[in-house]
Order: structure tokens, then C-alpha cells, then sequence
């Protein structure tokens, strides 16, 4: 396969950099996804990777919304120390919440400690961002049908 198409397994390295150029996160080893609306990849680098080879590079803009979402004041969370089941907390530690109503968990990060008074966020961190993506298609093969039917690509598949 030379191209991106429909059910495509593609491999891409890449970069991201928020809009005033600072690195936010990168991969050189390879992020290898389903191509053609399994949600794997941004939808919008999705649709700029298609027909495109083996080789070829990618600049793309996008803004928040397009990527890791906009900031949801919703997700910001108060909560009292002795409410969490945490044995240490500290600002950047991941915690996971179970949501009352529904018994979902999710995960929110602790961005702040007042005394007993813990401010969790439950956006992704780089939520809100404008972001620059840059990435270079490094493999392309058919997807199996196995992959197509789970909607994702098989990271152990061999060749």
C-alpha cells in the first residue's frame, strides 16, 4: 500500500508545539492508528493525512476545539482533602473521581492546595491550547479484518 486510504493501518512520528512554539509533546518511536473515522488521530489531521505517502510531512494548525478540546469550567472540581481517598497529595497528581450519579470514574489532576481545600481539573492539560502538529507518515499497510472490526489497529501485528 503507497497511500493513505480507508482501513489503512499508518504510522506517523510527530510533534506538537502550542502556538507560541513550545514543545507540548512528541513521538519519534511512532504512533500507529486505524485510518478513516475510527477516532485514533484528530480528525482533522485524519483527514489531512488521506492519499498522502510514505515520506510526506505535515504542517497543520488547529484550534483547541480541534484538538484537545476547549476548557470546561465544569470539570474544575473543589473538594476537601479528607474527601479524597489520596494517602498524599500533591499539585500534578493524578486522581481518579467516581461521579455519584452515574458511578463513572474520571480522571482529574490536582492544579492546587489551599489548606484542606484541593482544586482538581478534569480537562486534558493541553485543553484550551491552539496547537501546531507536525508529523511525517512513516509505514502504511492494509488493515486486517480483524483490526477493522475492533476499530483499531493491532500494535503486535508482525508482517
Amino acid at each position: 500500500m503507497t497511500i493513505i486510504e480507508k482501513d489503512s493501518v499508518v504510522t506517523i512520528k510527530y510533534t506538537i508545539h502550542d502556538l507560541s512554539g513550545e514543545l507540548l509533546d512528541q513521538n519519534e518511536e511512532g504512533l500507529t492508528y486505524l485510518h478513516g473515522g475510527y477516532g485514533g488521530i484528530f480528525p482533522l489531521v485524519e483527514e489531512a493525512l488521506h492519499r498522502k505517502g510514505i515520506g510526506e510531512r505535515l504542517d497543520i494548525l488547529l484550534e483547541s476545539q480541534d484538538a484537545f478540546g476547549v476548557q470546561d469550567k465544569n470539570l474544575i472540581l473543589i473538594k476537601s482533602e479528607n474527601d479524597l481517598d489520596i494517602s498524599e497529595i500533591e499539585v500534578g497528581k493524578v486522581v481518579e473521581i467516581e461521579e455519584p450519579e452515574t458511578g463513572n470514574a474520571q480522571l482529574f489532576r490536582v492544579i492546587e492546595i489551599e489548606g484542606e481545600r484541593v482544586i482538581l481539573d478534569g480537562n486534558h492539560p493541553f485543553a484550551g491550547l491552539g496547537i501546531k502538529f507536525q508529523c511525517e507518515v512513516i509505514s502504511i499497510r492494509k488493515a486486517t479484518s480483524e483490526e477493522i472490526d475492533v476499530g483499531h489497529a493491532d500494535e503486535n501485528f508482525n508482517q
